[in-house]
């Protein structure tokens, strides 16, 4: 599996142009496909990926997800760790 350094930045990267709310099911797996290859198809279910994408849109159209936030967390994941 892929371990992100930055899954919140990968996931930036990433879901920010989304997919269609209304996309069949195989368009919303190929699409998911694309972004994490490696993921599980028998545990990771096409609503899974359907709420992944909305909450995403939701938190970014909003602009919750801030570089400042993701520095400061991995400012206080490396201070813990030493």
């Amino acid at each position: 599996m892929v371990h992100q350094t930055d899954p919140l930045g990968f996931l930036r990267a990433h879901l920010v142009a989304g997919i269609d709310v209304k996309a069949d099911s195989s368009a919303f797996r190929t699409y998911f496909e694309n972004i994490m290859p490696e993921h599980d198809r028998e545990r990771v279910l096409i609503s899974d990926i359907k709420k992944l994408t909305k909450w995403f849109g939701f938190l970014h159209e909003r602009n919750l997800l801030t570089e400042e936030e993701n520095a400061d967390n991995a400012d206080n994941v490396d201070s813990t760790e030493a």
